[in-house]
C-alpha cells in the first residue's frame, strides 16, 4: 500500500506527489518546481511544505503580489491544508491538492474489481456497489468550476454517472475509474456531447452510481482533454496575432 501523500495537479501541468519531508515551488520563474506562466503570478509565488512528524502539510505565500486562496478563502502567510480536495488559487491557476494513501488505495483496488449486483438494476442501468466515494452533488456557476468537477472525479478514480442539468436540458457522462467512458445529450454522444457541456455556463451536477451499458467507449482523461483544449486555444491566439501583424 502507498504511503499518504498529496497529489498536486493543475489543468496543463504534470501532476506532481507530495510527501512527508518534501516541498514544492510555485511561481512564474522557470526555476519552481510548477511553473506558472502569467502576469498574475509572482516569480516565486508560494510553496507547499510538508515537515517531517507532522500529519499534514501547508501552503505558504512568499509575500506574493496577488496573493493565495485556499477553497476560496484569502491566507495571511501560510494555511494547512485538510486533504479533502483543496482547491489552491494563484493568480489565475486552480492547483487541486488531493490527499491519498493506504485508506484511499485500498478503495481503488475495490474499484478495479467492482462487481455487478443484480438485485441493484435501475431504469437507468446498473449500479456499482464497489463505489464508496463521497457525495458529489450541486451546483457549477463558471466553465473552470465544470472543469473542477470533472477533474476531481478523475483524480479519485470514480465509477458511476455525472449527471449535469441546465433547465431542462441533461448531460450524462459516465465514468470507469477516472476515464470517460461514454457521454450523452439527446441525441448527441461522444465528443459532440462533451464539447455542447463545456459550453454551458451554469447548472446543477449530481454522480450517481449507477452506469449505462454501452458499446463505445472513449476512454478519455478529462485532464488530457483540457490540456488538449488550452493548447489549441493558445495557438489559435497566437495565429491571430501573427495575422494582425
Amino acid at each position: 500500500m502507498a504511503k499518504k501523500h498529496f497529489i498536486v495537479r493543475c489543468l496543463g501541468h504534470r501532476a506532481q506527489r507530495l510527501r512527508p519531508g518534501q516541498s514544492i515551488k510555485i511561481g512564474r520563474h522557470e526555476s519552481n518546481d510548477i511553473v506558472l506562466a502569467s502576469g498574475t503570478v509572482s516569480r516565486f509565488h508560494a510553496t507547499l511544505v510538508w515537515n517531517k512528524g507532522e500529519d499534514r502539510p501547508y501552503v505558504e505565500d512568499n509575500e506574493s503580489a496577488n496573493g493565495i486562496e485556499v477553497d476560496s478563502n484569502p491566507i495571511d502567510c501560510r494555511s494547512y491544508l485538510t486533504g479533502s480536495d483543496n482547491q489552491l488559487e494563484i493568480g489565475d491557476f486552480v492547483l487541486v491538492l488531493s490527499l491519498r494513501g493506504a485508506e484511499e488505495d485500498t478503495a481503488q483496488e475495490a474499484g478495479v474489481k467492482a462487481l455487478l449486483e443484480s438485485d441493484h438494476q435501475t431504469s437507468d442501468g446498473v449500479r456499482l456497489f464497489s463505489e464508496r466515494g463521497e457525495a458529489l452533488n450541486g451546483r457549477f456557476k463558471s466553465l473552470r468550476a465544470l472543469q473542477r468537477i470533472l477533474l476531481q472525479v478523475e483524480e479519485e478514480e470514480r465509477t458511476g454517472t455525472l449527471k449535469l442539468r441546465v433547465g431542462a436540458r441533461m448531460w450524462a457522462v459516465t465514468f470507469a475509474q477516472g476515464k470517460i467512458m461514454t457521454a450523452t445529450f439527446g441525441d448527441e454522444e461522444g465528443m459532440t456531447a462533451i464539447y455542447s457541456l463545456l459550453a454551458q455556463p451554469t447548472g446543477k451536477y449530481e454522480f450517481t452510481r449507477e452506469i449505462q451499458p454501452s458499446e463505445t467507449s472513449l476512454n478519455l482523461s478529462p485532464l488530457a482533454l483540457f490540456a488538449a483544449e488550452t493548447g489549441q486555444t493558445r495557438t489559435r491566439m497566437d495565429k491571430s496575432r501573427l495575422t494582425e501583424e
